[in-house]
């Protein structure tokens, strides 16, 4: 029976792509904002990158919103900067203090901005 379950577990699309809890356990071959960096974002990053900038951060971006608000720049207008900061061998956010993204999370961030930040699968920009 055990095979059996095992069998149809892994049949199921999406099943193994992320972890109980929600964190992800494989980078995506196409990660997206609204799927895949934007959750990101909203765990580790917007806290302080958020709505209201807290804990020191600047107050000229956020990285709870796709694009720029009219006001301040959104986390598509950051990712070169997302991926300078928050990815690679030497990440320096979020600060040490902080929760910290898992590895898997950061490589999800690099692709995401390798790909051109997209906001979804079927588009280039927010809907």
């Amino acid at each position: 029976m055990l095979p059996l379950v095992s069998l149809l577990l892994v049949a199921c699309p999406g099943f193994g792509s992320q972890a109980i809890g929600g964190g992800n356990t494989e980078v995506p071959d196409a990660p997206t904002y609204i799927e895949h960096a934007g959750p990101i974002l909203d765990r580790y990053c917007a806290p302080c990158h958020g709505e209201t900038a807290s804990g020191g951060a600047p107050d000229y971006f956020r990285l709870d919103a796709y694009e720029n608000d009219g006001s301040r720049d959104g986390a598509s207008e950051m990712a070169d900067r997302i991926e300078a900061r928050a990815t690679g061998d030497s990440p320096t956010m979020p600060p040490a203090y902080a929760t910290q993204p898992t590895d898997i999370d950061r490589e999800i961030l690099a692709a995401w901005v390798a790909d051109g930040a997209p906001y979804g699968a079927d588009t280039g920009g927010a809907e």
